[in-house]
């Protein structure tokens, strides 16, 4: 029981972490997968998915922190470059956050374009940090089965999607597809590094499946409801919102502000660890003031122009991870060989002392 319950937690803390403003409202998924040709394609996400889940897991959970891990990794300098590299891209991640809340309220009518509930947000998160990644697995315990429960809500009475299944292979949506996944590992590395920390490997192979199995699954139906609608929800800021219509509207509003509460509470710790760190409270009040400047620029230019590269960095971080794996595992049947081979030798002697 309480492995399965480990499990849920790394789940819902890894898929909180992920299902934020650019997967939930469509707008990344449209972008990288399109409306057309995508079927294969979002299940081949799932399969990517767990591997970098379960390679991650794996290294989190023999690890104090992702910051040492890069220094054992890439050496002193290379680590610190890299663990760099992950905050950056964690930040921009929050500024999407934060862009999409004020979309959103704007979609939906409220407040006009005061971004009232970005504000409410950094204000809030600059409180609740403080409690840790125990803190953020109780919250996301709750929330995540909230958004998950109104998305499928929303996408089932609706009802309508758009499936051809007519796979043509695409070098670049196969390349595409690589990219989105290592994007989402990369930005999310903090979280998705300390969500099996201390667990056993019975939980970070079934977290690492049941994540990979509910964000393929909400790629796959999410994009059939895009695809339906057309052009118009293709277009769109947030595509899913349009494509469930206003009939849905509400229920998916109250995924989308569920989903986007998760998000920001992932994003924002490791940010929030590292501002502590360097100035104190000075420190948070700076990341706040540049973190809602920068989200100024637009979830869709966000999520359109600058995730793609951290994709390319995602996937550098991931080969970088294979490789270190491979290195280990060999280094690892090595010491195993001497030992065995030393544990021979002792036993010959023994008997050798013997017969004398």
């Amino acid at each position: 029981m309480k492995t399965l319950f480990d499990i849920l937690k790394a789940t819902f803390l890894t898929v909180s972490a992920i299902i934020g403003a650019g997967f939930i409202t469509g707008r990344e998924l449209v972008g990288y997968f399109g409306v057309q040709n995508f079927e294969v394609y979002s299940i081949f996400s799932g399969v990517l998915f767990f591997g970098c889940f379960l390679l991650i897991y794996s290294f989190g959970r023999a690890h104090n922190s992702y910051n040492d891990f890069n220094e054992k990794m890439l050496g002193k300098k290379g680590g610190k470059i890299m663990s760099t590299g992950v905050l950056i891209s964690a930040f921009i991640s929050l500024c999407s956050l934060f862009a999409a809340m004020d979309s959103l309220t704007e979609s939906l009518g409220f407040f006009g374009k005061v971004p009232v509930f970005s504000i409410f947000m950094i204000v809030l998160v600059s409180f609740t940090s403080k409690y840790g990644v125990k803190g953020l697995e109780k919250i996301n315990l709750v929330l995540v089965p909230v958004v998950l429960s109104a998305v499928v809500s929303a996408l089932i009475f609706k009802g309508d999607f758009k499936f051809d299944f007519a796979f043509k292979f695409s070098a670049l949506k196969g390349g595409k597809t690589v990219l989105y996944v290592t994007m989402n590992a990369f930005i999310n590395l903090p979280i998705i590094f300390s969500a099996t920390r201390g667990k056993n490997k019975k939980t970070v192979v079934g977290s690492a499946f049941l994540s990979a199995v509910i964000l393929s699954g909400l790629t796959f139906f999410m994009l059939g409801a895009i695809a339906f609608n057309g052009s118009g929800a293709k277009d769109a800021d947030m595509p899913l919102l349009h494509a469930v219509g206003k009939g849905y509207s509400f229920v998916f509003g109250v995924a989308l502000f569920t989903a986007l509460i998760s998000s920001v509470t992932t994003a924002y710790y490791p940010l929030y660890e590292f501002a502590v760190k360097t100035d104190g409270k000075r420190g948070i009040i700076i990341l706040d003031i540049f973190a809602f400047a920068f989200s100024r620029i637009g979830l869709k230019n966000i999520v359109d122009y600058v995730y793609p590269v951290i994709g390319v960095f995602g996937l550098i971080y991931i080969i970088a991870c294979i490789v270190y794996a491979l290195k280990v595992r060999k280094n690892n049947k090595k010491i195993s060989g001497i030992k065995k081979r030393f544990i021979e030798d002792n036993k010959r002697i023994k008997l050798k002392r013997r017969q004398v």
